[in-house]
């Protein structure tokens, strides 16, 4: 049959399996031109290589074997374009996607460089912070699995891609303040997660803002709860320096287990809100 391909021959020509062709047939979305009745043997023409190539450059575009079918279903221009321009639309929404992923992992690599550049020997300094937006349903917890479900329920709101990778924008705060209670002392905190004024103008719901101003801050390795050894620190560094609590306190996650498993490596950071006591 020197004018047609076989199925082995079609396949080598345009780099895919001989199976890819059956399934193809089986679906009814391009089936040979000729079956041998007597070995069931298919074969192609040279008009049907120019519709395979067309077939795999439309998946190349991330079209689904339906949709393709239906492309070459009744094929005219108004239905072509109309098609074309819907993957269109399809293939900007993911490139956007992309983008934002790839600068979510850019800026991962770089904060990962910059946190393994801090003094190991953890001291507490002043911070100032610009206004911050933060995702938080503002209710407490105690009970640690509590806090963990509300934690899960909150990352329901982010409408970026890939939200495990900004692990240093989880943490929780408190409206107590825990120096005025002894070290062993149990306070509510209620969990929250920073997000951009982009990301805060999709969500809208559940959205709070973190004052801007000067906050005590301490970074500690370990759990979530503060160290007593930095506890006590801070406590003398607010005290030596003058300074009064002005607000909520806020706990976040610098590197969590979305990035070691190793304790030691766990970077969490205490972020206390000050001002300069009013001197009577």
């Amino acid at each position: 049959m020197k004018d047609y391909l076989n199925i082995t021959e079609l396949a080598k020509l345009r780099n895919i399996t001989t199976e890819t062709l059956r399934h193809y047939d089986r679906i009814g979305l391009f089936k040979p031109e000729y079956v041998d009745p007597m070995n069931n043997r298919r074969y192609y023409t040279s008009d049907q290589f120019e519709i395979l190539g067309t077939i795999r450059e439309l998946r190349q575009l991330g079209m689904s074997l339906d949709d393709i079918r239906k492309y070459f279903d009744d094929r005219n221009l108004d239905k072509s374009a109309e098609i074309l321009s819907h993957q269109y639309e399809l293939l900007k929404k993911e490139i956007e996607e992309k983008k934002l992923l790839e600068k979510l992992l850019r800026r991962k690599l770089a904060f990962v460089k910059e946190i393994r550049k801090l003094d190991p020997d953890f001291t507490p300094c002043i911070k100032h912070f610009d206004e911050r937006k933060m995702i938080s349903f503002n209710k407490m917890y105690t009970d640690g699995r509590q806090l963990v479900y509300s934690m899960t329920e909150l990352e329901r709101y982010l409408v970026q891609k890939a939200p495990v990778l900004a692990s240093d924008r989880m943490g929780f705060y408190t409206s107590v303040n825990i120096f005025e209670k002894s070290y062993s002392s149990e306070y509510p905190v209620a969990p929250m997660i920073l997000c951009s004024n982009a990301e805060a103008a999709k969500i809208e719901t559940q959205i709070n803002s973190i004052p801007a101003g000067n906050y005590a801050c301490i970074y500690y390795h370990g759990a979530a709860r503060v160290p007593e050894e930095q506890y006590e620190l801070m406590k003398s560094f607010i005290s030596e320096n003058n300074l009064e609590i002005c607000g909520n306190i806020y706990v976040q996650y610098i590197i969590d287990v979305t990035l070691t498993s190793r304790i030691d490596e766990k970077l969490i950071e205490l972020q206390i809100p000050v001002k300069n006591k009013i001197m009577l």
